[in-house]
């Protein structure tokens, strides 16, 4: 699986991939029983409710469905119950948020789940146990050191 790394680290500069040779998109977010699109504007959900931030990636010559054991590594950064707090001068200091990993999503067999080239990553459960706006986005690596890389908007 060099040719990963030689993609996503080597190749090109970060934020500078060919998207016809490196994708990412179709980036969305579940939440309860609701998928929503990247844009989500507004959700109304339970208390026990949590998201699930799901990512297709594409990466040219990959075959995604031979490639068990691939050295991609995936995180989601958010912000969700991370509301930030009020300073003694009563000014907004905004939540540094954490990290939720991701993984490649299989299907009933084990196989990695595909749309059509692309390999399907899903997150673990985010709890949502604070109402509020939240933010998210996808880190890929593979060398272990994640990189922040912006999905498209799937025009490319």
């Amino acid at each position: 699986m060099n040719e990963l790394y030689r993609k996503l680290h080597e190749v090109y500069s970060p934020q500078r991939y060919d998207h016809t040779d490196v994708w990412a998109g179709d980036l969305g977010v579940t939440i309860g029983d609701t998928a929503y699109p990247e844009t989500l504007a507004r959700c109304y959900s339970d208390d026990v409710d949590s998201a699930i931030v799901q990512l297709d990636v594409y990466v040219r010559d990959i075959v995604w469905a031979e490639a068990d054991g691939v050295a991609l590594m995936a995180r989601v950064w958010s912000d969700a119950n991370d509301l930030g707090r009020l300073d003694e001068r009563g000014v907004y200091h905004r939540g540094s948020g954490g990290y939720i990993p991701m993984s490649i999503h299989r299907d009933d067999e084990g196989r990695p789940a595909l749309a059509g080239n692309n390999l399907k990553l899903r997150s673990e459960p985010i709890a949502l146990n604070t109402p509020g706006v939240f933010h998210y986005s996808v880190s890929l690596s593979a060398d272990g050191l994640p990189r922040r890389i912006r999905p498209s908007d799937g025009s490319s």
